[in-house]
């Protein structure tokens, strides 16, 4: 799935890349290796914060759940240290290949973006059928509590308002098939992102 706007354009694939810098003009080869051991001695180095703020580890990218058997070993190093353990995801994947790694995870932000297949496959280039089915296959496996439903909102694609309500409603239905929904949607916008969500995306382009 390669969405227009993608702030991170840099990891949908799984090699590397090349990327000019729209700001400075420059090119920068993308995308490094590293063994699950590599990443747990970085860790280590701020376990002590994690651990005393409470805090966790969010896998992103890209798609983490691409990667499956280093995900599956590296949740459990993280939890091994009593780290919490989360994934962002597009949902576009088979659930029997990842079901395992999802009944691992303390939490998870499921991106919907869109309630209408056609459009959805327009500016994703896939539909929105699988990604919906694996939203209820999460909740159903982990609990409505521990799911955030976010929604990027993106001008022309699903910023108009009768438009949003309908995206939620469909996020909704799929999820627990009654109106008491006890999980969160989230809501940012890709034009005027909150201050923790800079719009890091606008100065990266790929080259051919």
């Amino acid at each position: 799935m390669r969405c227009l706007w993608c702030c991170n354009p840099e990891g949908q694939a799984c090699h590397q890349e090349s990327m000019l810098d729209a700001v400075d003009k420059s090119t920068k080869t993308i995308g490094t290796f590293h063994t699950v051991d590599e990443l747990m001695k970085s860790i280590e180095q701020r376990l002590q914060f994690y651990l005393e703020s409470k805090g966790g580890i969010t896998l992103s990218g890209g798609e983490p759940l691409m990667q499956t058997e280093f995900v599956k070993h590296l949740i459990g190093e993280l939890h091994s240290r009593a780290l919490s353990v989360g994934v962002e995801t597009c949902g576009q994947w088979n659930w029997e290949a990842v079901k395992s790694i999802v009944a691992k995870l303390d939490f998870v932000y499921f991106d919907v973006k869109s309630a209408d297949t056609h459009i959805h496959k327009e500016v994703t280039g896939v539909g929105n059928e699988t990604i919906l089915a694996n939203l209820a296959h999460v909740v159903q496996e982990l609990g409505e509590s521990k799911v955030t439903v976010s929604i990027p909102v993106i001008p022309s694609v699903n910023n108009d308002k009768e438009v949003c309500m309908n995206l939620i409603f469909v996020s909704h239905k799929p999820i627990v098939h009654k109106s008491n929904w006890n999980g969160t949607f989230f809501m940012w916008s890709k034009t005027m992102p909150p201050p923790s969500f800079p719009p890091f995306g606008d100065r990266k382009i790929h080259t051919p």
